[in-house]
């Protein structure tokens, strides 16, 4: 890369960096100074360096105006003088708040790991939100019977988004896949891998489930057929490295790890519900499916 490359990026760079620092500070404001200023920063005119900042602006100013509507706020409108309208405004609509707002920008990050568009999860941050504001306005029964009916609503939603079969645990599988995206992204190997999920019917009725790791399906089968009853392989998914396998391996242990047989001396047996199981198997379609890890 060339000096004079370097020197036409870093001013878009700059003025992306900054729009994110004063759309933090606006939503998850530390002071009514910190509103002050990121509504001056979003009302005002700039020089962008790059279209690409330019729409990034307009994205971040969105976004904001949303999410400052659960504090009573638009950005059209102007905050009080008074020092004592402003403690009242902190007070009574911002402070109770911010960690609902909080929770809102960790629910739109997950929807963003796990494959959902930015307007898409921005939209269900909304609701999600909204589904709480409930409880704020009515009894409280009534809110809670709202917020199921809004998260199932949301799970509907995710569910046709990502393409998940509508018997799975629609949270769980977005937990997954963006869990294990994560570590995944983190990984380098040379040597492809499968992450498998198998299950053993064992002669009382009950079910072993065993996510693990291989870099040969067949030969993982020979070496596993050795309990009285043969194991089932429920799905697989091929990855370039076998460390980003094991990396995704990792992420689901951690995930699933309540869900563990306690006293096996196996630390990858698991005893899991029908619900889970295809959580599970959605969550590795998901990753076989929409991801391309080099």
């Amino acid at each position: 890369m060339t000096s004079s490359t370097r020197k036409d990026r870093s001013p878009s760079s700059r003025s992306r960096s900054e729009t994110e620092a004063r759309f933090t500070n606006l939503v998850k404001p530390r002071s009514i100074i910190s509103i002050k200023k990121g509504f001056e920063y979003f009302n005002g005119s700039h020089r962008f360096p790059s279209k690409a900042s330019e729409a990034f602006f307009h994205q971040k100013r969105e976004q904001a105006q949303r999410l400052i509507a659960i504090y009573k706020l638009n950005l059209s409108t102007p905050l009080p003088d008074s020092p004592i309208e402003q403690k009242k405004l902190w007070n009574e609509f911002i402070r109770p708040q911010l960690g609902l707002v909080k929770d809102a920008l960790k629910y739109h990050a997950n929807l963003n790991l796990a494959g959902i568009s930015t307007k898409a999860s921005l939209d269900s941050a909304q609701d999600f939100i909204q589904l709480f504001q409930a409880e704020i306005s009515s009894g409280k029964e009534a809110a809670l019977k709202r917020q199921r009916e809004a998260r199932a609503r949301l799970k509907e939603q995710a569910a046709k988004q990502m393409g998940m079969d509508e018997a799975a645990d629609h949270e769980l599988v977005i937990r997954l896949v963006s869990v294990a995206k994560e570590a995944i992204q983190a990984s380098l190997a040379e040597t492809c891998g499968y992450l498998y999920l198998k299950a053993w019917v064992m002669q009382n009725g009950g079910k072993w489930y065993k996510v693990g790791v291989t870099t040969d399906l067949e030969r993982r089968d020979a070496e596993q057929n050795v309990l009285p009853v043969p194991p089932s392989t429920l799905h697989t998914v091929r990855f370039q490295h076998i460390h980003q396998a094991r990396a995704a391996e990792r992420a689901f242990h951690t995930e699933l790890l309540k869900m563990r047989i306690k006293g096996a001396k196996n630390k990858e047996l698991f005893s899991l519900k029908p619900s889970q199981v295809n959580s599970i198997i959605e969550a590795m379609k998901v990753l076989g499916r929409r991801a391309t890890y080099k």
